[in-house]
């Protein structure tokens, strides 16, 4: 009748190890945390790193990148909302393809979509010129 005796022994060492397992995750965590401080600090004390440039965010060339992000995610959100309309419209006559118009629909959409991604990578690479 030893069966019990291997029980509580086997429950103390999986408790332990589950104790210690913890800590060591949180002593690498804290360890990253100051590497991070260290750089961000080594950051705010060099001074050669901005020069006499204006913030990005001020040049015309980085708000037109802006104005084209914005219109390439509308541009998508767009073709996306008339994909589910015609796709909802078509089930709901019953047809497994879209008619003519949706399929003319789409395609404009798709190209106004690929026209304003090209805008949107033309304004970045300009932006990341400067």
């Amino acid at each position: 009748m030893n069966i019990t005796k291997p029980i509580p022994l086997k429950a103390t060492l999986l408790l332990s190890l589950l104790l210690i397992c913890p800590l060591a995750v949180a002593q690498e965590d804290r360890g990253e945390r100051i590497q991070e401080s260290v750089s961000s600090s080594d950051d705010r004390i060099d001074f050669t790193k901005s020069k006499a440039e204006p913030p990005k965010i001020e040049s015309i060339a980085y708000q037109d990148s802006l104005i084209k992000t914005r219109d390439y995610k509308r541009a998508v959100s767009e073709l996306a909302r008339l994909e589910r309309k015609t796709k909802k419209r078509a089930t709901e006559l019953g047809f497994t393809k879209l008619s003519a118009k949706d399929e003319r629909a789409l395609a404009a959409a798709r190209s106004k979509v690929d026209k304003a991604r090209a805008a949107m990578k033309e304004a970045e690479r300009k932006a990341n010129a400067d």
